[in-house]
């Protein structure tokens, strides 16, 4: 059920969201599509949604992608070696927020038993976010 019904969903979203242009949605939207994509995955030992996932949270060209996730780095003025990430959710509502890295938090753990670093990923884009 999990590949036949829940997958092709997620993985039809990160291709067409729905239709719409690629930054409809906000990075929530991608967010919980990739890490459905992962733990289903996981449990199914199926290497090649792992790796979608995993490619598009790296290169993809939704708002859940690292980089457009966590948009913005700032110079800490206390640490100069530190950067202070703003998330593509800050704007919106501080739930959206906090579920937006909530679920970065998800999707690099998920990575970890596998064997990637996504928490380090650029320069722990997570971490700065």
């Amino acid at each position: 059920m999990l590949e036949k019904v829940f997958y092709p969903l997620s993985h039809e979203f990160l291709l067409e969201h729905n239709g719409r242009a690629i930054d409809h949605y906000w990075a929530n939207w991608d967010l919980c599509n990739i890490a459905a994509i992962q733990a289903i995955d996981v449990l199914s030992d199926n290497s090649s949604m792992y790796d979608e996932a995993v490619d598009y949270y790296k290169n993809g060209a939704g708002n859940g992608q690292l980089e457009k996730a966590i948009w913005r780095l700032y110079d800490d003025s206390d640490v100069p070696e530190k950067k202070l990430g703003q998330c593509q959710e800050s704007g919106r509502d501080q739930d959206h927020a906090m579920l937006n890295f909530a679920l970065h938090g998800v999707v690099a753990q998920q990575a970890w038993p596998q064997g990637d670093d996504l928490f380090g990923a650029l320069d722990s884009r997570i971490l700065a976010g």
